[in-house]
């Protein structure tokens, strides 16, 4: 999902793909904006139980880039969960995860950017947080040529 958007983003098509992007040239740096939701779904093992947890929503999508013409890119990116609950694959218990992504990117195309997923999983007593660290390399043609996601949780225990 963010691999798509962010490679979306960098070569510039984005207003072809969806009419809620606006890009705009601004003496040869195009400079794109966007905001969007879509569907989330993630499963993610509960850090207190162990128990795998399918969870499911909304995802607000927004940002904006700017690219100069000699390939240099300045990029931010956020995400937020919306009405994003989970159900437990053993226990059935209901959690709600609530967090969002941030990445920040100021360089250029072919680079390799880095962004930061947080979130809390709260819910019959068992409270986590939930951190993924991404890192994504875009080449000049706005190919993903690299993609690693290191995921980490940990329980705030049973109250």
């Amino acid at each position: 999902m963010k691999t798509k958007i962010l490679s979306i983003v960098l070569i510039g098509m984005i207003a072809v793909l969806t009419s809620s992007w606006t890009t705009v040239n601004m003496g040869g740096a195009t400079h794109t904006s966007y905001s969007y939701d879509e569907p989330w779904i993630n499963t993610f093992p509960h850090p207190c139980t162990g128990e795998l947890v399918d969870f499911a929503g909304t995802v607000h999508i927004s940002g904006h880039a700017t690219i100069t013409p000699n390939g240099h890119v300045h990029l931010f990116h956020h995400e937020q969960l919306k009405d994003v609950n989970g159900v437990g694959q053993t226990t059935g218990l209901v959690y709600q995860d609530i967090g969002g992504f941030s990445q920040h990117f100021n360089g250029n195309v072919g680079e390799t950017m880095t962004g930061n997923f947080h979130s809390e999983i709260i819910g019959n007593g068992y409270n986590a947080s939930k951190h993924i660290h991404i890192h994504t390399t875009v080449n000049a043609n706005g190919e993903v040529t690299t993609e690693r996601e290191v995921l980490s949780g940990i329980c705030r225990g049973n109250i």
